[in-house]
């Protein structure tokens, strides 16, 4: 890491299927991160054989969810995948995520984050492995709970070899071996079935009674009906309906397997159609648990002994937080005090992605955890009040409680529906008060819809009519004559600097000052314009993120950028009396605002009545305001008036260019004649400097008429 610098605000520490999905949230919402991985590839521990060395996956792995309800809500997986996918396939789905939603361009591989440390003021600070240390103002921890093995302690030794699952990748070594596997869960079962063709004698150490399911039930997965509504029957009769079905599939179970001591779907059971028929024939002789190791033997609770040559202990994992000191963050067995299963209550700008133990597939539930996690890393959703955080800890959802009755209200465990119906309905909140937080202005100019609807029509044929126009000199140009940057100097070195641009359209200009070493974000109002952005930027070879979202709104946090821009964009069809204090909040003390728009004097000589600007004036200078022109809403100042909102915002103004094409320019622009456009400016180019920041920028307004 050493060389790399401080481009990002968020921190996000593991590729794997929940560090993607928070990588791939924050983007959208506008958050700048950057992922640390350790392994050399995304895919976490659906990646065989990860040189991360946290991967548990065996050769013959599959996912015990189905493929419906395995995959991300926002991206389907390939229904050649079947069912059940293979580890192999769910790492290429994972890739694939990560490459449509741009994401590998913000992932650091081989990097070894050793430790955080948390700053004084807030924020934390990451040492790597090569000594270096990166700052963030808040950090991500998605590096999952399965990958500290958790290993008994018996009394006596044992004199034969003895491993974790973790470890296990296939069967061929316990060939002819007498083979113990301890544990009743998932890893234990598949574990034990697959030796159990090829060792001598298999046995399977069960301490309690564990339901199990079969894959399918008839011709379909075991969980095709567990979606909405159904899984909002009440506990007892949903369980009443699948412990029909399942023994209508599976028949009695052995007399050796210990009879459950809860109801079907309560705890975490084994998904397996071959576990069951194996103890039936024999092939696996169900054991209790274990009293004491005995040289070559096996005791066990019942006095009975066995000669084993292996034990494969498939008892788990530990929750480990080796990235933290215990005195920031305890952990108790399963229980992590976490808001939401994320938040720490005092530690407010560190979250947990992933550390959920849930029944069902893992993917929905950390794609809305990342959705969470940008709303309050945004400012749309705020955290409660110190103490609400710990009562709301101590409290679990109703289906949750059921489903886990013997856990505590800390537990990582927890049913993954109504643990997704309750983060949603926090986004749904987070969005209500946005638009209510003051009043219908709040919300955005009531220009914004319509602007934004026109936009989704045009842009295609805007694009295809101007964007070699628009490339001319490398998309660095301004105005409908394209005078370059080069020769206007207009934003200066800009390299190492953090720019947004508003209205970015298709991001020509943003992916020429990446290009040149900027950290540019795009952002527009319309999504068909952001489509045409990120094929520029892939032509391109560039990355960097866009958002779709109104400019006098942004979602994004204070004092983020150091440059702000608009050539044509946002200051031309936003309101300006919202738009310049939001960018006196966006930019940093000594920040750049500069924009082009049409000049006033243009406005003047308008003729609305032909649609072009004439030689004489037409319309008041006072009257200036808001326009329609184009099927759009304007917005115009005198000059008098952009000053007056400029210095109530917190802006100095530096200059004001008035743009004069050479006498043979040429534009598909049709603004006005080029001898008009000579004679009188028909664009110009304010370039201001926020002040130093004394106080939150008045939102004073200017009178329009």
């Amino acid at each position: 890491m050493r060389g790399a610098t401080p481009v990002a605000d968020v921190a996000v520490i593991g590729a794997g299927s929940s560090g993607l999905a928070v990588l791939k949230a924050l983007r959208e919402q506008g958050v700048v991160a950057e992922c640390f991985e350790r392994g050399s590839h995304v895919g976490g521990l659906w990646r065989y054989e990860n040189d991360s060395g946290f991967s548990a996956a065996y050769a013959s792995l599959r996912t015990n969810v189905s493929r419906l309800r395995m995959q991300y809500p926002s991206f389907p997986m390939p229904a050649e995948y079947g069912d059940f996918p293979h580890h192999s396939e769910m790492a290429a789905y994972l890739d694939a995520y990560a490459r449509a939603f741009g994401l590998h361009a913000a992932i650091w591989f081989g990097v070894t984050v050793e430790r955080l440390e948390r700053e004084r003021d807030g924020g934390w600070r990451l040492v790597f492995g090569d000594g270096s240390v990166r700052r963030f103002r808040a950090a991500v921890i998605a590096t999952g709970v399965f990958w500290q093995p958790k290993l008994p302690a018996y009394s006596g030794s044992f004199a034969g070899e003895v491993s974790h699952a973790h470890a296990y990748r296939s069967s061929e070594p316990f060939a002819n071996r007498r083979v113990l596997v301890v544990g009743a869960g998932q890893s234990a079962a598949e574990i034990a079935v697959e030796i159990s063709r090829v060792a001598e004698r298999t046995f399977m150490s069960v301490r309690a009674g564990v339901h199990v399911l079969p894959r399918w039930i008839g011709s379909a997965p075991y969980d095709a009906d567990d979606v909405e509504p159904r899984n909002r029957l009440p506990w007892r009769v949903l369980n009443t309906i699948y412990r029909r079905r399942v023994e209508r599939e599976l028949g009695s179970p052995p007399a050796s397997w210990p009879r459950p001591a809860r109801r079907l779907l309560e705890g975490i059971p084994i998904v397996s159609s071959e576990l069951l028929p194996a103890v039936h024939r024999g092939d696996i002789l169900v054991r209790p648990a274990i009293a004491q190791l005995v040289g070559d033997r096996v005791r066990f609770a019942d006095g009975s002994e066995e000669v084993v040559d292996r034990i494969i202990y498939a008892t788990g994992y530990r929750i480990s937080l080796p990235l933290l000191p215990p005195s920031l963050l305890s952990v108790d067995g399963r229980n992590v005090p976490l808001y939401r299963r994320m938040v720490p209550p005092d530690l407010q700008d560190l979250f947990f992605a992933g550390f959920v133990d849930a029944p069902g597939g893992l993917l929905p539930v950390v794609e809305a955890q990342a959705r969470w996690i940008g709303a309050v890393l945004t400012g749309r959703l705020r955290l409660p009040e110190h103490a609400q955080l710990w009562r709301a800890i101590d409290r679990a959802e109703r289906r949750t409680r059921q489903r886990f009755p013997g856990e505590g209200t800390r537990s990582i465990r927890c049913d993954p529906h109504a643990y997704r119906r309750l983060l949603i309905s926090d986004l749904r909140r987070a969005r209500f008060r946005r638009q209510a937080r003051s009043g219908a202005a709040a919300e955005a100019s009531d220009c914004v819809a319509r602007n934004r609807a026109l936009w989704e029509q045009q842009s295609d044929a805007y694009q295809k009519r101007h964007g070699r126009q628009l490339e001319a000199h490398g998309g660095c140009a301004w105005g409908a004559w394209r005078i370059p940057e080069a020769e206007l100097r207009i934003l200066g070195d800009i390299a190492g600097l953090d720019v947004l641009e508003l209205g970015c359209g298709a991001a020509r200009w943003s992916v020429a000052l990446a290009r040149s070493g900027a950290r540019p974000v795009g952002l527009d109002i319309s999504a068909r314009q952001l489509e045409h952005a990120r094929r520029v930027m892939a032509d391109a070879g560039v990355d960097f993120p866009l958002i779709e979202a109104n400019a006098e709104r942004v979602p994004l946090p204070d004092e983020r950028f150091d440059i702000i821009f608009s050539d044509h964009g946002a200051f031309s069809v936003a309101d300006p009396r919202r738009l310049a204090p939001e960018c006196a909040r966006l930019l940093r003390s000594g920040g750049l605002l500069a924009f082009s728009k049409i000049s006033p004097l243009y406005d003047l000589a308008y003729d609305r009545s032909r649609a072009r600007v004439g030689r004489r004036l037409r319309n008041g200078y006072f009257d200036l305001g808001r326009l329609e022109r184009n099927g759009t809403a304007d917005f115009q100042l005198g000059y008098g008036a952009w000053i007056t909102l400029f210095r109530s915002s917190g802006f100095e103004i530096e200059d004001l260019i008035e743009l004069r094409p050479p006498a043979d320019a040429r534009t598909s622009f049709e603004l006005a004649p080029l001898d008009w456009a000579r004679r009188w400016p028909v664009e110009n180019v304010w370039r201001l400097r926020r002040r130093a920041r004394k106080q939150r920028p008045s939102r004073q307004r200017v009178p329009y008429a």
